[in-house]
């Protein structure tokens, strides 16, 4: 009974899955076609949606990351939905995306709270963005210290 629109871009390490899903529920309002895009190109998709998913595995990498998606789907303003882990946790709190388990049932619930709660999805989205900034500024600035203290150290 939710109104939505989804694509899924790429081919993750379950697409076959989601397709056979995809196909056997004939989800209409998904939209499916396995196409790898180029970066500027998936700036353009990740601009023209609401809500961008991050990752969901299960392996090591998985939980031990903050993946390049999330980052690059909060400079575009988005809400986050993605895997709780402590590298998440480690620099982003429930006020700056939406973190869950490894559970269907419960993003399910996620994503349906944030589209029916459009203040939500918009608080998220601006204060994912703000904290982005404030980790982007930091690192800036570390790495401009770091490369000063190497240029000291070499004489320049």
């Amino acid at each position: 009974g939710i109104d939505f629109e989804a694509k899924i871009i790429g081919t993750g390490q379950i697409y076959k899955d989601m397709k056979y899903l995809h196909t056997q529920f004939e989800l209409k309002s998904v939209q499916m076609d396995g196409l790898l895009i180029d970066e500027k190109s998936l700036a353009q998709e990740i601009r023209a949606h609401d809500i961008i998913l991050g990752i969901f595995g299960d392996s090591t990498k998985a939980r031990s990351v903050v993946p390049n998606k999330v980052y690059q789907a909060l400079a575009c303003k988005k809400a986050v939905v993605t895997l709780d882990s402590e590298p998440i946790s480690e620099f982003f709190d429930e006020n700056d995306l939406i973190t869950c388990q490894r559970d269907a049932l419960i993003l399910s619930e996620k994503l349906i709270n944030l589209i029916n709660n459009p203040i939500l999805l918009e608080n998220t989205a601006t204060n994912g963005y703000e904290k982005f900034l404030k980790i982007y500024d930091k690192t800036k600035v570390d790495f401009e210290e770091f490369i000063h203290k190497i240029d000291k150290k070499i004489g320049k």
